[in-house]
């Protein structure tokens, strides 16, 4: 009999088959004597709601709590499945074993599939951390029993029902109460609004923010070496509640010209130098997060774009590891395989690789190697296989991960860090230089040292960065050449960039208030690294359009601005705090431990969602006279559904029974009135010209309706439009010919937000 292993991933697959070995490539699997290794790629099911037990939009049905929920395979992955079937179906095939990705994700992934398929088989789990040989081995040789995993299984399968109950139920009620945005999609979930009230927060921290004068007293003082400038503080001074508050400015005009009179032509008394050594230890390696953050500092890149970016130096190049990480470890059997990707790298980083070598900086003792630090993924880092036709883009990324790589193998930058004291006329001057006595690891980035790991914030003041002072001789006399009064003002925060924005959804858990919650949100912050990026690019769609970009920084709109306010205005102040995941997290942990029951979490879940669609529903406001039931002038066209007539938007077409919505403008073409009725009356359109992809390609094809929640969405189909049944919504184009063209502008599906 033989054992079925399923990865997450097909290059996962081929890792594990080529560690076991002995196998036969057989189109998508391998096979030998004893065992098949195929994959999935990635999640290919969903939750769903029965379209029977589904109240679209219906205010006054809602919430949707289904007894249990539909399965629905994602698009694109029914051949996928298809072949899992077909493998798990054969008679010589006795259990499964699941080698998804180690953590909770990749257990609910799993056990997904199991459940759509139906499969009675015994499991076991393959618990991978690590991808050498060796690592795939010993997971194999100690596969976990199915008991084992149970409790995991029902904290991931939790999470999820979690999420679609809060995301589906709170913007299906948002959107039809009016109390946001009448006739427009209302969408809020667990990680995007409380994302959103944190980029609203410091909107109206700016907007409220009144500057101050304050004016600092600086001194040019002068040895036979050459002059610096030292900067007047009050050694009294104790920090407040006053943020903009400093010990070395002052509010008061008055005080700062007594000091500059009593300064001023007055030589130093003493001045006196005090010198310690610094050490700045290298940036740990590369998480998504991280990554995604440096590369939105230093190449303006959106976090999307990085991990699209990543994501084809693994898939594609296979010169990066897995990217959708959260840690920045590795495995503590990977000293010898740091040692053959240094070997390995391009030859002008050998230099910085050869110095790793021949000290021994990467021994099995660094703190890089620790898998109490790894959960499901570990850090990202080169392979060592040599780049070939990257893009200028993917060269950047791939440069960034080697170099922080690179980095972090080397020993600590060195400085001596010296602080002159002045005291003129009985006032205290302070200036501090820094030089460098050992490059260390900044030796990597060579003239760009200063900015590695650092990202520029404007609120910060630039004269903060220590500069280097002339050399003084014992008792050499100090010529006070100038004091002079330096105006300046306060500023407000600064507005998030992507960069900024993805540290604070990372630490959002210093935020919480409880200690319990703050710290179930350590280790994983607002979303995870790879749903991150998806959520800002969520709150920048044009269909929800809560926020904009202006340059680098994200700025929330008017609409996103009073989503946040009737939250909190009509007392569902938990789903713009990250204290909902908190809460979640907690109680997740207790799941998989054996401490609280999955029933008892989603009883739970069910009450709370209850109560706010109940809040919401008391609070809902007519629509206004005029605009339609729902929101919009009525129109002539009827929809699919066969209830309503769709009525017109500023943006788009809707039906208020069903939900179904028709952008006015799809991947860059006006949409016309006849493309609706013929999408209404026959479930498709004809093929249409002036579409354009992302790439900026002109591209031609045909609109059609798929059947689904909220009464379906729109997709390009690039056959010969076939046609639907009279059922409501047409039938699917053929996988290899469709694609989303759910949300204006870009062809990306519009779906409610679950996360």
């Amino acid at each position: 009999m033989k054992t079925l292993i399923v990865a997450e991933k097909p290059s996962v697959a081929a890792d594990i088959a080529q560690a076991l070995g002995g196998f036969t490539r057989r189109g998508g699997y391998f096979e030998r004597s004893d065992l098949l290794v195929a994959s999935a790629r990635g999640h290919l099911v969903q939750l769903g709601v029965r379209k029977d037990d589904d109240p679209g939009f219906n205010l006054a049905r809602l919430p949707v709590i289904p007894q249990r929920f539909a399965l629905e395979a994602l698009p694109d992955s029914r051949q996928v499945l298809e072949l899992l079937r077909q493998l798990a179906s054969r008679p010589d095939v006795d259990r499964l074993v699941n080698a998804c990705d180690a953590g909770r994700e990749g257990e609910l992934i799993f056990r997904l599939i199991v459940e759509y398929l139906r499969l009675r088989k015994p499991i076991e789990r393959m618990w991978l951390q690590t991808m050498t040989s060796t690592g795939i081995k010993q997971a194999y040789a100690h596969r976990r029993s199915d008991a084992d995993m149970r409790a995991l299984a029902a904290a991931a399968r939790s999470r999820a029902e979690a999420d679609w109950l809060v995301g589906v139920n709170a913007t299906r009620a948002l959107t039809k109460a009016n109390l946001v945005a009448p006739g427009e999609l209302v969408s809020a979930g667990r990680v995007q609004t409380p994302t959103l009230a944190l980029l609203v927060d410091r909107e109206q921290e700016i907007r409220t923010f009144e500057p101050r004068d304050f004016w600092e007293v600086i001194a040019t003082l002068s040895v036979a070496a050459g002059s610096w400038q030292a900067k007047w503080f009050d050694p009294a001074f104790k920090p407040g509640d006053d943020p903009a508050a400093r010990a070395d400015r002052t509010f008061d005009r008055a005080v700062a010209e007594a000091v500059q009179q009593a300064c001023s032509g007055v030589a130093p008394s003493s001045v006196e130098d005090s010198s310690k050594p610094v050490r700045r230890h290298p940036p740990k390696l590369y998480d998504l997060t991280t990554l995604q953050r440096d590369a939105n500092a230093r190449y303006g890149l959106s976090a999307k774009t990085t991990l699209a970016l990543a994501q084809a130096l693994y898939e594609r190049h296979k010169v990066l590891t897995y990217p959708r990480t959260d840690s920045n470890h590795l495995p503590e059997d990977y000293p010898a395989k740091v040692a053959k990707v240094l070997q390995l790298l391009p030859e002008s980083f050998q230099p910085f690789a050869q110095a790793i070598l021949n000290h021994g900086w990467a021994t099995p003792r660094h703190p890089v190697f620790d898998n109490r630090k790894i959960s499901d993924h570990f850090a990202i880092i080169p392979t060592g296989k040599a780049p070939a036709d990257l893009s200028e883009a993917e060269g950047r990324i791939y440069e960034l991960v080697v170099r922080r790589f690179l980095a972090a193998f080397h020993p600590a930058a060195e400085y001596l860090e010296t602080t002159r004291l002045a005291v003129i006329a009985g006032h205290r001057f302070r200036a501090t230089g820094r030089v460098l006595v050992s490059a260390g690891w900044l030796a990597v980035y060579g003239g760009e040292a200063a900015a590695v790991g650092k990202e520029k914030d404007k609120g910060k003041d630039a004269d903060k960065e220590p500069v280097n002072l002339p050399a003084m001789r014992p008792g050499e006399p100090v010529s006070n050449d100038a004091v002079t009064v330096r105006t300046g003002q306060t500023t407000p925060p600064p507005r998030f960039t992507e960069a900024s924005l993805l540290a604070a959804m990372e630490n959002a858990g210093r935020l919480v208030d409880d200690d319990a919650l703050a710290a179930a949100m350590k280790e994983r912050g607002l979303g995870t690294p790879a749903t991150r990026a998806n959520t800002i690019e969520e709150l920048l769609s044009q269909k929800k359009h809560y926020i904009e970009r202006h340059r680098k920084e994200l700025v929330p709109t008017e609409k996103g601005i009073r989503l946040i306010q009737a939250l909190r205005e009509n007392g569902l102040v938990s789903l713009a705090s990250p204290e909902l995941t908190g809460e979640w997290e907690s109680r997740l942990a207790r799941i998989e431990r054996g401490q609280e029951t999955r029933e008892a979490f989603m009883a739970g879940i069910a009450s709370t969602t209850q109560d706010l669609v109940q809040r919401i529903r008391a609070k809902a406001v007519a629509t206004p006279a005029g605009s339609g039931s729902g929101g919009g002038t009525d129109t002539d066209i009827p929809c699919r559904c066969g209830q309503a007539r769709l009525q017109e938007r500023p943006r788009s077409w809707s039906c208020p029974n069903c939900g179904l919505t028709v952008w006015k403008e799809i991947a860059g073409r006006k949409t016309r009135k006849t493309d609706v009725k013929a999408l209404c009356k026959a479930g498709h359109t004809a093929v249409l010209d002036g579409f354009t992809s992302k790439a900026g390609n002109k591209f031609s094809a045909a609109l059609r309706l798929v059947a689904g929640p909220g009464g379906g969405k729109v997709e390009f189909a690039f056959d010969d439009p076939k046609p639907a049944p009279n059922d409501g919504a047409a039938q699917a184009p053929s996988r290899r010919h469709r694609r989303d063209a759910g949300e204006p502008g870009n062809g990306r599906p519009s779906r409610p937000a679950l996360r």
